[in-house]
């Protein structure tokens, strides 16, 4: 499947559950699907699907600006290997589905802070949408990994232990968790926020769904070519076959 169609579809899943989704927020990612044999090291670094939340209230920057901190944190043993670029985090207004573009103009978002935590276990975003009138993004959908650049897009890695290995005839499908987090009246944007040093909004709401399944492991085929045993090892297994052969005879 081509990568434009794969991301079409991505999009066009998210924005169907916002329009199913009005009773709560709720965490939603996008096709993650990886072979466990192909993680062969923790230092291997894999870009992340896209992830997002679909928020149940509004963002109204018709007075005056909006910032706000969204957060993902993975779960399991796995970390964030990089944060990615301000491209990678989109909007989209839940109600109408059109896209809120970055820029600093009246009805657009910057991403005024983008970093990981101590521990690279989360990852933050800081966003501030600029006013203007009638700037109302109804029902947001924030999401990460959402550029059409994979370079953009953030990285996980730590996912061979996220995996515990892989023995013959293992055909257990594992799979990688992550959790959400929003944060209104930031005494630090630059900053990772905490209930603290912010207020928590989204995902305290009632019957809000926080946790998802980012990256699902399956298990493959998984194919080690070696090298042609050389000639004298050939001839060599030639002789014990001759050998044999008389022996039966």
């Amino acid at each position: 499947m081509k990568p434009k169609l794969v991301s079409r579809l991505v999009a066009g899943a998210f924005l169907t559950v916002a329009a199913s989704c009005s009773m709560a927020g709720q965490i939603v990612s996008g096709l993650g699907w990886i072979a466990r044999e192909s993680i062969t090291t923790d230092a291997q670094a894999v870009t992340a699907p896209k992830v997002g939340y679909i928020f149940i209230g509004d963002i109204d920057a018709r007075l005056q600006d909006q910032t706000i901190q969204i957060q993902f944190t993975l779960g399991s043993q796995a970390t964030w290997a990089t944060p990615g670029l301000a491209a990678s985090i989109v909007m989209n207004d839940g109600v109408t589905g059109q896209p809120v573009s970055q820029g600093s103009a009246a009805g657009q978002y910057s991403v005024v802070a983008l970093g990981l935590s101590a521990d690279y276990k989360t990852m933050f975003a800081t966003i501030t949408v600029h006013s203007g009138t009638n700037v109302l993004v109804k029902q947001p959908v924030l999401a990460i990994a959402g550029s059409a650049t994979a370079a953009d897009n953030p990285q996980i890695n730590h996912l061979k232990t996220v995996i515990d290995g892989l023995d013959q005839c293992d055909t257990r499908t594992k799979s990688l968790q992550v959790s959400f987090k929003h944060y209104i009246a930031l005494s630090n944007p630059a900053a990772l926020a905490t209930d603290a040093t912010a207020v928590p909004d989204e995902h305290v709401r009632a019957a809000a769904t926080n946790t998802g399944s980012l990256l699902t492991f399956s298990p493959g085929i998984f194919m080690q070519v070696e090298a042609t045993p050389a000639a004298g090892k050939l001839a060599a297994y030639a002789e014990l076959i001759a050998a044999r052969q008389d022996q039966v005879l």
